[in-house]
């Protein structure tokens, strides 16, 4: 049971000052097993716990909780309940102070019923990551909400990290790193590699197979075999070499990424980096490639023996090297000309869009 008292010293302004929150434990149970304990998508246990303080008639404040992942996995809080279950006034108090004058996320609360508010926040395994809610005491608030206490119940619903798209495979192994353990090695079968949290990056080799290597921030080496791979790396400088199939590499926003794909039908997308300021190599084997650059500047592409597809954003000073007797495409935004954005392109058929 949770316990927020709401002081009134005045009718203007209203000081709320709470006992710590006490939430009643998730919602789903889920069993395990010693072989898998909990599966990608699975739900999951959390816990909740949080305070506020200081709460003004119609001014905007935040619900701050903090959600427990006692799990060995990382999980992903997809939603949390706030529910008023009962509202004690002061002795004195003629008429009790409504529910109502709280609101959540922009919904008033009503005694007994639960506000769902949908969140999308990774918990790493076996720690904890706060959560902020918007609560809002009413302007209207009066003096029958003098020394209230509102008690509350918390609920929600996670379930363990899943499989992102575009990685449509079926993973016969799941691995997670961890901010302690950064360094992983997959298996020569199909692999679903989860690495997020570590402060300077992870290392990561994907050996053979079809695997699906979701990567975090920072500094990144990420090596993987023969196999049709999908690699999702965050904001950062990752180095990215991939052997045959065909590959999929996404790379956020960051600087001076290289990434090798071997023979294949390769698509590679790199982010647009801070201010336009991105430093990239893509090299690209044999076979019918697709790379995107969504406006970042400074990137060098090298293509393959096959036809190329390159999409070269609207960044600047962009180079594009392809092999000569290929039928390469290069499209470029409005006015649609290499000149306009300063880039170098080589044996490719600009195109605008």
């Amino acid at each position: 049971m949770t316990s927020a008292l709401i002081k009134q010293f005045r009718r203007s302004r209203i000081v709320a000052v709470a006992a710590t929150m006490i939430v009643a434990g998730l919602v789903v149970v889920v069993a395990s097993s010693s072989a898998q304990p909990l599966a990608p998508g699975s739900p999951a246990n959390f816990g909740l716990t949080g305070s506020i303080t200081g709460l003004t008639p119609g001014v905007a404040s935040t619900l701050v909780l903090n959600a427990a992942n006692t799990n060995a996995v990382p999980i992903t809080v997809t939603a949390v309940t706030v529910t008023v279950m009962s509202v004690n006034s002061a002795p004195t108090t003629s008429v009790p102070c409504s529910p109502g004058t709280l609101s959540i996320n922009g919904s008033p609360l009503t005694l007994n019923v639960p506000v769902s508010v949908p969140v999308s926040q990774l918990v790493l395994a076996s720690s904890s990551t706060p959560i902020s809610l918007p609560i809002l005491l009413a302007r209207s608030a009066t003096n029958e909400c003098q020394v209230t206490t509102y008690n509350f119940t918390y609920g929600g619903t996670a379930n363990v990290v899943a499989v992102p798209p575009p990685c449509t495979g079926s993973y016969t192994n799941t691995i997670f790193a961890s901010p302690t353990a950064t360094a992983v090695t997959g298996t020569n079968q199909s692999d679903f590699i989860f690495a997020f949290g570590a402060t300077h990056g992870a290392t990561i080799s994907g050996l053979q197979g079809s695997d699906c290597l979701d990567i975090g921030d920072w500094s990144n080496t990420i090596t993987d075999g023969n196999g049709n791979d999908v690699v999702l790396a965050g904001n950062g400088t990752n180095t990215i070499t991939l052997g045959n199939g065909n590959d999929v590499v996404v790379v956020g926003a960051g600087s001076n990424n290289s990434i090798t794909v071997g023979n294949g039908n390769d698509a590679v997308t790199v982010g647009s980096g801070s201010s336009n300021s991105i430093t990239m190599t893509v090299t690209v084997g044999n076979g019918s490639d697709v790379v995107r650059i969504l406006g970042g500047s400074h990137d060098i592409i090298n293509g393959g023996n096959n036809s190329e597809t390159i999409y070269l954003g609207a960044g600047t000073y962009n180079t594009f090297n392809g092999r000569a007797q290929h039928t390469n495409v290069c499209h470029l935004p409005a006015p649609g000309t290499a000149s306009f954005f300063h880039d170098t392109i080589l044996n490719c058929t600009v195109v605008s869009p």
